[in-house]
């Protein structure tokens, strides 16, 4: 992956959070109705540019730099 992305809080802060999509293999009942999730298979859509990236460790709206 080619984003970097910074805390413009503290430059050390190296982990953030923001949202990927990705396909789970799950149990369910008869009508289709979720009961539990066995794991994910892979990832759909990486995170990308244009998602909201947050700071992990203070919250902190994070930098997206192209």
């Amino acid at each position: 992956m080619s984003i970097k992305v910074r805390c413009p809080k503290n430059n050390s802060h190296n982990q953030f959070i923001t949202v990927a999509h990705v396909v789970e293999e799950w149990v369910v009942d008869k009508k289709g109705n979720w009961i539990t999730t066995l794991g994910s298979l892979e990832t759909s859509v990486p995170p990308n540019k244009d998602n909201g990236w947050a700071c992990y460790f203070c919250g902190e709206e994070a930098i997206v730099e192209d």
